[in-house]
C-alpha cells in the first residue's frame, strides 16, 4: 500500500505544472521521504509491539519472565527518540514552507495523497501517544515482574531457611528420643535404687532402735555415775569443813603464842639482871619462833593450797556436773529427735545418710562423757589424794604459788580481792620493797590508812591468809 501511495505521489508531480518554483518540489520531495521513513518506522513499531505483545503473554494469559529487562527499555528509548525526531523534521518542513513562503501547488493540497499524508500524520501522533501510554504501562508490569522477582527471591530464601529448620528439627527430634530412651534407662536404675535404699531404711531403721537402747542403757549409767559423784563432792565438802575447822584451831594457837611471846618480853625487862641469859634463851625462842612460824606458813601454805584446790575442784566438779546434766537433757532430746527422724525416715529415704551421721555424732559424744567421766573421777581420787597428803614439800609450794598466780590473773582488774591475792603472793615469796614497789603494793599500802602499825610482817601474812580462807570457805 505505501508503495502504491508512493508510485501515484510521483505521477502526480509529474501531471503538475511545469510553472512551479524548484523549492516547492524539493519541499514535496522531502515531505514525501520523510513520510516514507514515517511509515517505515511506524511499520516498525508495530512490528515490535506485536512482539512484546507476544512476548508479554504465553498463550494462556500468564505473564513470562522477559528476556532482558535492559534491552527492552533500550529499544523502546530507541523507538521514543525516532519518533520524537520525525516529529522535529515535520516541525521544521512547516517552519520552513511558512519562513520560505512555500507555495504547495492546488493540485497537491486537494490531493488524496495529501489527504493520506495528513491521516497519517494523525495517525502517527495517535501511535505516539498510544507507544507512550504503553511505556507507561509496561514500566508499571517491569516494575511489578521486579517485585514479583524480589518477592520471589524471598519466598526461596523462606523455603531453604524452613528446609534448614526442618533438618534442625529432625535432629532434634533424634536427640530428644534419644534422649527418651536414656530417662528411661535412668527410671529403671532409679526404680532398682530405690529399693536397695528402702532395704537400706529397714536396716537402718533396727539400728537406730539398737542405738536407742544403748541410749537408754548409758543414760542409766550417767544418771549412776552422777550420784556417784554427787556423794564423792559431798565428801570432799565435809572434808574442807573439817579443814577450816583445823584452820580456827591453828590460828587460835597462833595467838597463843603471840600472847607468851609478849609475856615473855616482859619478863625479859623485868629480869635486867640475866639479860646474858635471857638474852641467849631470846635467841633461841626467837629462833623456834621464826621455825614455828614458817612452819606455819608452810602449814597455812598447804592448807591454803588444798582448800584452793578444792575450791577449784568443786567448782571444776560442778561445772562438769552441770555439763553432765545438760548433757543427759541434751541427749534425751536428741532421743526424741532421733524418735521424729526415724518416723520421718518412713517418708523420706533420703534422710537416711544424715540420720547415720547424726546417730555416730552421738555415739562420739557418749564416748566423750565416758572420757569427761573418768576424767571426773582421776580429778577426785587426785583431790582426795592431796587433801590426805600434808607434807611441806616443794611440789606443794610450786602447786601453791601456780594456784595464786592463776587466781590473780583470773580476778577482775577492779576486785579488792586482786590485792589481797597479790599481798599473799609478796608475804610468801618475802619480797623486799623494791619488788613490792615494782609490784604496786608498796604505793597502795602507802594510800591506805594502817590499822595496825606495830605488826609484824608474819603476823600480816596469817591475817590476810586467815581472812582470804575465810572469804573463800564462804562463798
Amino acid at each position: 500500500m505505501g508503495k502504491n501511495k508512493k508510485k501515484s505521489a510521483k505521477k502526480q508531480h509529474q501531471t503538475a505544472p511545469e510553472n512551479a518554483n524548484s523549492k516547492g518540489q524539493k519541499a514535496d520531495e522531502h515531505q514525501a521521504e520523510h513520510v516514507q521513513s514515517s511509515r517505515d518506522i511506524k511499520d516498525q513499531s508495530l512490528e515490535t509491539s506485536s512482539q512484546e505483545a507476544k512476548d508479554a503473554s504465553n498463550g494462556d494469559g500468564t505473564a513470562a519472565a522477559p528476556v532482558s529487562s535492559n534491552e527492552e527499555m533500550d529499544r523502546l528509548r530507541e523507538e521514543i527518540q525516532a519518533l520524537k525526531s520525525e516529529l522535529a523534521l515535520e516541525r521544521e518542513l512547516r517552519q520552513t514552507q511558512k519562513d520560505g513562503n512555500v507555495a504547495v501547488p492546488s493540485p497537491f493540497t486537494d490531493s488524496q495523497e495529501y489527504n493520506d499524508l495528513k491521516a497519517e500524520r494523525d495517525e502517527f501522533e495517535a501511535q505516539y501517544n498510544n507507544l507512550l501510554n504503553r511505556i507507561s504501562s509496561m514500566k508499571n508490569v517491569f516494575s511489578k515482574m521486579k517485585e514479583s522477582q524480589q518477592e520471589l527471591e524471598a519466598v526461596k530464601e523462606q523455603l531453604s531457611e524452613y528446609e534448614s529448620q526442618n533438618v534442625r528439627l529432625k535432629e532434634k527430634v533424634d536427640i530428644l528420643n534419644k534422649e527418651r530412651k536414656d530417662l528411661e534407662e535412668t527410671i529403671t536404675t532409679l526404680n532398682l535404687e530405690y529399693s536397695n535404699l528402702d532395704e537400706e531404711r529397714e536396716s537402718a531403721q533396727r539400728r537406730c532402735t539398737s542405738y536407742k537402747n544403748e541410749l537408754e542403757s548409758l543414760a542409766e549409767r550417767l544418771e549412776r555415775e552422777s550420784e556417784k559423784h554427787r556423794q564423792e563432792l559431798k565428801s570432799i565438802v565435809d572434808e574442807k569443813n573439817q579443814l577450816d575447822s583445823q584452820l580456827q584451831d591453828m590460828v587460835i594457837v597462833l595467838k597463843s603464842s603471840r600472847q607468851d611471846l609478849s609475856t615473855l618480853r616482859a619478863e625479859k625487862e623485868d629480869l635486867s639482871s640475866a639479860v646474858k641469859t635471857l638474852e641467849e634463851e631470846k635467841k633461841t625462842l626467837q629462833e623456834n619462833i621464826r621455825s614455828l612460824e614458817a612452819d606455819l606458813e608452810n602449814a597455812f601454805g598447804s592448807f591454803k593450797q588444798q582448800s584452793k584446790q578444792n575450791t577449784l575442784e568443786v567448782n571444776a566438779l560442778r561445772s562438769q556436773l552441770d555439763k553432765s546434766e545438760e548433757s543427759n537433757a541434751q541427749l534425751s532430746k536428741t532421743i526424741e529427735q532421733l524418735n521424729k527422724d526415724i518416723q520421718s525416715m518412713s517418708e523420706d529415704v533420703s534422710g537416711k545418710k544424715k540420720l547415720e551421721q547424726e546417730c555416730k555424732e552421738r555415739v562420739l559424744q557418749i564416748g566423750k562423757l565416758r572420757h569427761e567421766a573418768i576424767i571426773l573421777n582421776e580429778h577426785l581420787t587426785k583431790a582426795l589424794t592431796m587433801l590426805k597428803q600434808s607434807s611441806d614439800s616443794e611440789s606443794v609450794d610450786k602447786e601453791l604459788i601456780s594456784n595464786l598466780l592463776v587466781s590473780f590473773v583470773s580476778i577482775p582488774r577492779a576486785d579488792p580481792k586482786k590485792f589481797e591475792v597479790l599481798e599473799l603472793i609478796s608475804s610468801f615469796l618475802s619480797w623486799d620493797d623494791d619488788k613490792k614497789r615494782q609490784a604496786g603494793l608498796l604505793h597502795y599500802k602507802e594510800q591506805t590508812p594502817k590499822s595496825a602499825g606495830s605488826m609484824s610482817s608474819t603476823g600480816n601474812f596469817v591475817t590476810l591468809w586467815t581472812e582470804f580462807l575465810e572469804k573463800e570457805s564462804e562463798k
